[in-house]
């Protein structure tokens, strides 16, 4: 998860404006303890009903394919005014 958090930081100082950065964290924050939850309810589901290792097949197999979702995203195109603005203020 160290990777995501620093990828996510990245690229949503990347992908928008001072003025709407908070908004895009909180989203990124939201998702992320989002599937916290479902993470823990699934595996409790599978542990429960199956053995330990179904639990690791199938939670190393969702890891990897979201994982795989990374190469989706488009590379994000700086906003100059905005950054220029900020290392003026700086």
């Amino acid at each position: 998860t160290g990777l995501i958090w620093v990828s996510q930081g990245e690229y949503v100082a990347n992908c928008t404006t001072e003025k709407h950065k908070g908004y895009y964290f909180g989203y990124f924050w939201c998702w992320y303890m989002f599937a916290q939850v479902i993470g823990n309810f699934i595996g409790a589901m599978i542990v429960t009903k199956q053995s330990g290792v179904n639990l690791f097949l199938i939670m190393g197999s969702l890891g990897l394919g979201a994982s795989m979702l990374f190469c989706c995203l488009k590379k994000p195109t700086p906003f100059p005014n905005e950054r220029k603005k900020f290392e003026q203020e700086s």
